[in-house]
């Protein structure tokens, strides 16, 4: 999961700077992001296209299915 909502920060941003942690280790190996001059940035158009912010989404849903709800709640109760 944090690998999704990290990969979730780079689309937003358009890139992030590179720590060399585990998580961006993992996104580097499964292809999506790339290392370039310090920063990791998705690896080309295609990828962004078809891995969009649409697609994080879904599936963060997946595997918060209350995710939503509590952050509705949250926002009620301030």
């Amino acid at each position: 999961m944090w690998v999704l909502g990290l990969y979730q920060q780079i689309l937003q941003r358009g890139e992030i700077v590179a720590d060399n942690s585990l998580e961006q280790l993992k996104l580097q190996l499964s292809g999506l992001v790339v290392k370039r001059n310090g920063f990791l940035k998705v690896y080309n158009r295609i990828y962004e296209a078809v891995f969009n912010q649409n697609w994080v989404k879904q599936e963060l849903a997946l595997l918060r299915p209350y995710g939503e709800a509590i952050a509705a709640w949250l926002t009620y109760k301030a």
